[in-house]
């Protein structure tokens, strides 16, 4: 896989020096003639990592943290963006929805998850693609 290498780190200070990928991302150049060869190597890609996963050593995805990522949407969007508050029986709705949605993913099979994994994030480059934005990565086990 092609990812930056880490250079140097200081995290006390919150920096980390890595190698430059580019600035040509998927996403700026993704078109009708090059997207099945560009997008079968990120697929390929994802394969790879997914094979990569070990136990322990990624945040899991379990029902906690996905009813964080779920009660994002009427936080964010229905209270911030839309400027409304959740009626009892609208939250009643959501919760039987986020919990029927809790239920059918934790029936999936489970491996690496890398949530930001899209066009934005891959870069051109020798191997296609470059790989960026890992720090959404989990582990999604059975709970």
């Amino acid at each position: 896989m092609h990812v930056p290498k880490i250079l140097e780190t200081d995290f006390g200070a919150g920096f980390m020096l890595l190698t430059d990928l580019g600035t040509t991302t998927y996403i700026s150049v993704l078109g009708e003639k090059n997207a099945r060869p560009l997008m079968r190597a990120a697929i390929d890609t994802l394969i790879r990592l997914q094979q990569t996963a070990r136990e322990g050593v990624l945040p899991l995805f379990d029902e906690a943290f996905l009813r964080r990522e779920m009660e994002l949407m009427p936080e964010w969007f229905i209270g911030r963006h839309l400027g409304r508050k959740v009626s009892a029986e609208e939250r009643k709705t959501l919760d039987d929805t986020f919990a029927l949605l809790v239920q059918r993913a934790q029936a999936q099979p489970q491996t690496f998850m890398l949530r930001d994994y899209m066009p934005r994030n891959l870069i051109i480059c020798e191997p296609n693609p470059g790989v960026l934005d890992f720090q959404d990565a989990v582990r999604a086990d059975h709970v």
